[in-house]
């Protein structure tokens, strides 16, 4: 595990969810998504506070909520 940050792989498991919603919070900003411009990595990263926040918001949440949804 790195620094700051989480790959994809630890995001999916951490929300439970797919690569392709994690794609798509990195996209809607939702999570940072760690810019690699030499890609030294060959995964996408994500900062680990903003993945932090996304967990707690997640559970908080009633059950069968989903995040996108407004309450």
């Amino acid at each position: 595990m790195g620094g700051e940050w989480y790959t994809q792989k630890e995001v999916v498991d951490l929300l439970g969810v797919s690569k392709a919603t994690v794609y798509h919070y990195g996209k809607q900003k939702k999570i940072i998504k760690i810019l690699d411009p030499h890609r030294l990595h060959k995964e996408a990263r994500y900062e680990k506070a903003e993945v932090g926040r996304l967990v707690h918001e997640k559970q908080s949440l009633p059950t069968g909520m989903s995040p996108n949804n407004p309450l």
